[in-house]
Order: structure tokens, then sequence, then C-alpha cells
């Protein structure tokens, strides 16, 4: 998980942790499957809005890293071809 992420605030770790944890548990990586997954008090409803924030937080950062450093891709011959 650390390498994930590294150099992240805590917020975002946080993030990192329960979406990983949520795409095994569901074996989805739709965010009302993975908020499901997860055991808390707080209304479905909020960590969907919390999750949506933050993922769209991440996707902006990964893609500015991309644009300034590139980035690789290495398939491991799976069962679906990357476009």
């Amino acid at each position: 998980m650390e390498i994930l992420s590294h150099n992240r605030d805590k917020t975002e770790r946080r993030f990192v942790g329960e979406a990983v944890y949520g795409i095994m548990a569901s074996q989805s990586v739709m965010l009302t499957e993975i908020g499901r997954q997860q055991d808390s008090s707080i209304q479905f409803k909020k960590i969907e809005e919390r999750s949506s924030r933050q993922l769209l937080k991440t996707i902006d950062q990964v893609g500015q890293a991309v644009q300034n450093r590139g980035i690789w891709v290495i398939d491991r011959g799976g069962d679906y071809p990357i476009c």
C-alpha cells in the first residue's frame, strides 16, 4: 500500500487503502460496489460522495504526473488486451 500512496496526504492514503480493499472485496471498480464493502457507520451516500471527490482529485494528479514524466504499462499476458 505504501508504494501506491507514497508522497500523498492523509486523505489520499485513506482513499487508496479503501479503494484497493473495496476492489478486492467486491471484484468491481464501480464506486458504489467499492463503497458497499466498507464497514462504516457513515451513510452510504456520503461515502460515495467522498470517494467521488477523492477519485477526481487523484485522477488530476496522475494526469499531471503522466504529462511530466510519462507512464509505463506492462501487460503480463492477461485475458484482456490493453488498448
